[in-house]
């Protein structure tokens, strides 16, 4: 939709006010000190193809690559299966353990997702920062562990506002 939009606007712009696009293709090649007159060059050659003219706005002064017709899929997919796994995970040991000792499932269910957190800090801060190095592994370390505060803190929120809820609903 956001592309759409901005592609909507800019034809506008195109048809409307060539003076607005002129500006634009300058405010583009501005900051690499190219010199005017090669910019009024190359923005007049542009202007006579209206199609290469939105083509470049879009690309180079929005900055707004064309999506990918696959894209709202994979990320329902993406989102709708982390969603899946993040319930499911948790829920894994209390099938491993009898119903009379519970507490032992939600001990193992906590032990689970901390480390599942920790994996995942870990990994994430490996893909940003690198793998190699001690600055990296320190790095790494330190994302697995703020993945595992901020899990867990977020863990004992809900905990309280199911509590909280339920008191009141009683």
């Amino acid at each position: 939709e956001s592309y759409q939009a901005t592609v909507t606007s800019t034809t506008s712009l195109i048809q409307g006010s060539p003076t607005e696009t002129h500006s634009m293709i300058d405010k583009v090649f501005t900051p690499y000190g190219i010199p005017k007159e090669s910019v009024v060059v190359v923005s007049e050659a542009l202007h006579k193809s209206p199609t290469d003219l939105l083509d470049f706005l879009i690309r180079f002064y929005h900055q707004s690559p064309k999506p990918e017709g696959s894209r709202p899929l994979v990320s329902a997919i993406t989102i709708g299966g982390s969603y899946f796994l993040g319930g499911l995970v948790p829920l894994i040991p209390y099938f491993a353990v009898p119903k009379e000792n519970i507490l032992l499932g939600l001990w193992w269910s906590v032990g689970v997702m901390a480390f599942a957190l920790f994996i995942f800090g870990w990994v994430k801060s490996g893909i940003v920062s690198g793998w190699r190095g001690k600055r990296n592994i320190r790095r790494g370390l330190s994302g697995a562990l703020q993945m595992v505060c901020v899990g867990g803190v977020a863990a004992g929120c809900s905990v309280l506002i199911v509590r909280g809820v339920h008191s009141i609903l009683e």
